[in-house]
């Protein structure tokens, strides 16, 4: 035991082994020493994720929230406050239309229809406030 104990290979080994002699217990026949023996093993944790660091990776949580101050951030520049419909279908358009080809972001257009006359509405407004701004630098 000691010896299975002192490396990790051995320990995931004797882990295996702990939770296929739980599943054995379930076969006719089995002598009720070792399917008591089996059962007391249960008390065992072998998960170590306790005991290891947080290496801070992002929860689902936190990359909804990062998206989603992404999309307010995007919206604040263009003065589109609350139009997170059409800010979003920017974002893909634009990533379609990088990555992909005119074709990929067409497709995009074509999913969303019904959401084309906001964001019709929307690139007014960024042109009306592009326009602005150019007028008021000169």
């Amino acid at each position: 035991l000691f010896r299975s104990l002192s490396s990790a290979g051995n320990l995931m080994a004797l882990a295996k082994q702990v939770q296929f002699m739980d599943l054995t217990t379930e076969i006719e026949g089995i002598p009720e020493v070792y399917t008591q023996f089996a059962e007391n093993l249960k008390g065992f944790s072998f998960d170590i994720s306790g005991y290891l660091p947080d290496f801070g990776l992002p929860t689902m949580e936190d990359i909804k929230e990062f998206r989603n101050d992404i999309i307010a951030k995007m919206e604040a520049s263009m003065g589109l406050g609350g139009m997170q419909k059409s800010s979003t279908l920017i974002l893909q358009y634009c990533y379609a239309r990088h990555s992909q080809g005119m074709l990929a972001a067409n497709a995009i257009l074509k999913q969303h229809e019904d959401n084309l006359p906001a964001l019709w509405e929307s690139l007014k407004k960024i042109a009306a406030n592009f326009e602005t701004a150019g007028n008021e630098a000169q």
